[in-house]
Order: C-alpha cells, then structure tokens, then sequence
C-alpha cells in the first residue's frame, strides 16, 4: 500500500479526522472472513466501505472488488460521488494513474490492475461470471437483497477461488434476511463470520444533542431501529398479529401433536425470477386449527423440479397422516397455462377463486386465524419453527407506501402497487400460498369447496 495515501481525513465542523473511529476499527480489525455489520444513521458505513474497498485495491495487484448497492442508481448516487472525492484527495502522481469508467461506474489502478466497481442488485444476472477478492454489500437490509438469494447463488461463489471476504453493513430494517444473517454470524459457531451492532453513537461527529433531537422528532420505537441499530417489527404490516413468540410452534412438539385424523392442504402460488412458495398445512379434527408444517421456497426451476420436490415432501406428510393425497392443492388462476404445465407432470392444482375483494378477503381470514379464539384464548393457525421464509415473510409483508426505501424494479410490480391500500408485491409469495389455503379451506366437518363460490367441474384439478 502506498505510504503517503491517507484513506481517512476529512474534516467536519472544524475537527478533522484522520483514521476509522472507533467503531469502524473494531470492524476493520477484526480476522473475520464475513463481516456483518448492524448500523445506526449516520454511522459512517459508506465512508469505511469505500476507503476499505480502496485500501485493498492499493495494496494488491490484479485484484477486483466490488461495492453493491441496493440498485444501480443507488450506487451511483451514494457512493460513487464519495468514491471520485476521495480519489481527488490522493496526491496528483496517483490521480494521473487512476482510469475512471463513469458508465461502469468502475476505476482501475493502471500500475497495478486492481479495480473497485460499483454495482447494483436489482439486476442479479449482471452479477455473474467474475471472481471477486472482496465485496461490500451495502444497506443489506433492503428488499431487493431478500427477493433473491444473491449471496448464497452469485457472491459467495464468486469469491471461491481466490478466498475472498465480504462485509455486510446495513441499518436494521425488520426481522428479515438481514437480521437472520446477523444472527447467524452473531452466534459464534463458525470462526469465518463475526457481527457487530454499531449505534449511531459510536461515531464521534454525532454529538448527544443531536441523537436526543432525532429521538424527539421520530419517537422511540423508530429512533432504536434507526439510531440504536436494533432489531424491531416494522411499521405498516399487513399481518401486525404475527409473533415469534405466539405463532411459531417447534418442529418436536408439532409432531407430537399430529394425529391421522388431520387434513393436509397445499397452497402454491407461481414464480420464476421470484421464488415458487408451495406451503404445506395440517388442520386438525378438534379445534380446525391451522399448523404450516412445510414449505417449499425455491427460484428459477423448472415447472418439473418444483413438482417434484412438493410432491417428495407432501409424500413425507402424508405417510405422517397415513392418507392417500392432499385434500386440496391450490394453484393460483391467473397462472393457468402453469397449472396446466403442472398437470401434465401429475401435479394436479385446482385454480384459486378470484373475485373483486378475493385479496382482502383472503387477508382478513389468515388475520382470524393470527387473533386469539374467543373460546380457545389462542390463535388458530401456526407455522413450524423451520418454515424460515414464511416466518420471514409474515414479518415482511407490508401494504404499498408503508417502506418508502424499499425499491420497485419490475413495472408490473409498479401497476399493482397504484392502490393504495394493496400489499406490496414483494415477500408475497408465501403469504400468497397461505392465504389460497387458509381463505378456501372448509372445516372437516363440511364436505367440498364451498359450494357458494363455485362448483368445480373436476375437485381435483379445478378444470
């Protein structure tokens, strides 16, 4: 690394400073392979995520690190302007060497092949086909990060053969993918991740006058996610109800709950870029209550992969239940050329009933079923602590206009989202395949579909 290159001097409100604050140096410290870094406002993550970026490329030759943001635009905005104006700091022998691609958002140092781009992951299939010796994933906790797996697909292979690291760094933004990353490298069983959880305070330039002004101004529920960097249920849910604590049952004790006389139900609702969500859900013979035994949660397969692997875990469930097949498998209607697709592997679905207000409908019956019974004292449907994605998705799943940072790429995600009081097309898929079940699902007591909706020509298939 050059000797005469300070990466941190700046000076604010008269004080200059000219290395990591103490926050960030137990960060850059650390041995951690994969760092995952939990952030209040105005912590500094941009400012140490660039000048890492950059302290790596000068000290290494022929190597490419990447800095990721959210989307492209995002990047740009952020930190490519703080990028060029940390280069034009540097003294002018290493200006003149420095090619900078303002359309790639890309530099290179020419007198030793590394290189720092800037990308963004709205686009996932942008990201494939290079090796990577270090990337920074900036504001993890956003949306487009959860709707595809891009770590585990496409950065984590990427940094394979040349052992590269990454930094995850975010403000906490729910109980998402982000917070399960978090947790995962918070428990200390695998020496290669470490986390850490940085209050804004941590940063010496915000003085208690103004975190006491923020508090004051955005109450303390959003200060302590949003200075305080902890973990708490977002705001305009469509499914508030939910808790970890009331609607998540253990694997162990659910299966000492089952009994032969229980139904199993199959929700599934389409995907391709998004995932395919097919869920799998026991009612029982007493009570009708609802549990989310299994899931399937995949992306990008083949309409014969998905049916393959439901079929294998209903096959599961329904030696458990000791019944022949599933009582119903919903499909929704709006896929009906899937549905037939599916047909034609042996997976039979019978299409969804749609109507006006089916969505809000379908809503207010998973809602019931989340609110404590009148009679029981307790709620009417679960879900199997392995259920991850559903889990991840109850705690996601908000009505359009409720996360203003959160980003819509996809234009028809845009055309939906013009009502106001619609759920946001994103972390929808499995609360889609719920809501087909929960919403059509006619205690055992009855016989059919509810007749009052529509007569199936054919009760499996629907056609």
């Amino acid at each position: 690394m050059a000797k005469d290159i300070s990466f941190y001097n700046f000076t604010i409100r008269g004080k200059t400073y000219n290395e990591p604050h103490t926050g960030q140096k137990k960060v850059l410290q650390s041995n951690a392979r994969y760092k995952v870094v939990c952030c209040g406002r105005r912590w500094g993550k941009t400012v140490m995520a660039v000048n890492t970026l950059l302290e790596h490329a000068f000290a290494n030759s022929n190597h490419t690190y990447w800095y990721i943001g959210p989307t492209f635009r995002q990047a740009k905005t952020i930190a490519w302007k703080f990028l060029l104006s940390r280069l034009k700091m540097f003294p002018k022998e290493y200006q003149k060497r420095i090619k900078i691609n303002e359309t790639n958002l890309s530099i290179e140092l020419t007198w030793n092949g590394s290189v720092v781009e800037l990308k963004g992951v709205e686009r996932p299939d942008n990201l494939l086909g290079v090796g990577l010796d270090g990337v920074v994933l900036d504001e993890y906790a956003t949306p487009t990060y959860g709707s595809y797996p891009i770590w585990e697909e496409i950065i984590r292979p990427a940094l394979s053969d040349r052992h590269g690291w990454a930094i995850f760094i975010s403000t906490p933004r729910g109980y998402n993918h982000f917070y399960e990353l978090f947790e995962k490298a918070d428990s200390k069983t695998n020496p290669d991740w470490e986390a850490w959880r940085m209050p804004s305070k941590t940063n010496p330039v915000m003085t208690n006058k103004e975190l006491e002004s923020a508090r004051r101004d955005i109450g303390d529920d959003l200060f302590s996610q949003e200075y305080e960097a902890e973990f708490k249920k977002r705001s305009g849910l469509v499914y508030p109800e939910f808790s970890r604590d009331i609607h998540i049952i253990d694997d162990d004790k659910l299966m000492k709950l089952i009994s032969p006389k229980w139904n199993l139900e199959v929700g599934v609702d389409f995907g391709s870029a998004h995932p395919t969500a097919g869920l799998f859900v026991t009612f029982d013979h007493i009570h009708d209550n609802a549990y989310v035994v299994d899931e399937h949660y995949q992306s990008m397969w083949t309409v014969s992969k998905h049916a393959g692997a439901m079929k294998s875990i209903e096959d599961k469930w329904l030696a458990i239940l000791k019944r022949k097949q599933p009582r119903v498998r919903w499909g929704d209607s709006q896929g009906k050329q899937i549905i037939m697709e599916y047909a034609n592997e042996g997976y039979f679905l019978t299409p969804t009933l749609k109507g006006k207000d089916s969505v809000d409908q379908g809503i207010n019956a998973v809602r019931r079923r989340l609110n404590n019974d009148i009679i029981t004292n307790k709620p009417k449907l679960y879900v199997a602590r392995h259920c991850v994605n559903t889990i991840r998705e109850f705690e996601n799943y908000v009505w359009t206009g409720m996360d203003d940072a959160a980003i819509e790429t996809n234009e028809m995600m845009r055309l939906a989202n013009k009502r106001k009081d619609a759920p946001r097309k994103i972390f929808d898929d499995a609360m889609d395949a719920l809501r087909y079940v929960i919403q059509y699902h006619s205690p055992m007591g009855e016989t059919g579909i509810r007749r009052e909706r529509r007569k199936p020509v054919n009760p499996i298939t629907g056609i």
